[in-house]
């Protein structure tokens, strides 16, 4: 047992340690739903538990029955612009930043900002001082059918993520991924 913010025990020396507080929730709480076998062996060495649920990957069956089979193919789709959208939490850790930069590169790169966050105002700010208010659009929350209205009209999803200086923490496989491969794309030109 280690003092500090990651005072968890675990089955052996080379599993991570949860985080305290998720650690208490997970040995506390009535019924525990983890997305991998990885995630549910984790905090079984934790916590002790055998009683925990693989539930899969989060997206509703709906999508995956509606997108299933598609095959987008972006030859000759792509027209006078090139669409990029992003979904997600607007915090400096998915450096949305970047893709607001990218499209600087050419006058072809448009983005869609799906989401809202800390960083809003900082990001608007930047799309205003690179004068990019014509190309880089902010949609705040919206609906889920908003949301994959969005996915498919756009040619590509991004996602930059990167580790979070001050806690360590980075983004594993996000679900806005997942979101983005069900969708394809449905952009013609």
């Amino acid at each position: 047992l280690r003092v500090g913010r990651f005072d968890t025990p675990t089955a052996s020396p080379d599993m991570p340690r949860l985080p305290w507080k998720v650690w208490a929730s997970v040995r506390n709480g009535t019924r525990v739903f983890v997305n991998s076998k990885y995630t549910r062996d984790l905090i079984a060495s934790a916590t002790g538990r055998t009683d925990i649920q693989v539930t899969g990957c989060g997206l509703e069956n709906t999508v995956l029955q509606r997108y299933s089979g598609r095959r987008p193919n972006l030859i000759g789709r792509i027209g006078s612009t090139i669409e990029f959208a992003y979904v997600g939490r607007l915090i400096q850790s998915k450096r949305v930043d970047r893709l607001i930069q990218w499209c600087t590169k050419s006058p072809l790169f448009r983005a869609h900002v799906v989401g809202d966050g800390p960083e809003r105002e900082s990001l608007e700010t930047l799309v205003k001082t690179l004068q990019m208010t014509e190309r880089v659009r902010f949609y705040g929350a919206v609906s889920e059918a908003e949301k994959y209205q969005i996915l498919e009209s756009s040619h590509f999803i991004a996602l930059l993520s990167e580790e979070n200086e001050n806690t360590g923490k980075i983004e594993g496989f996000g679900l806005a991924m997942l979101e983005a491969m069900a969708a394809g794309s449905k952009k013609e030109s």
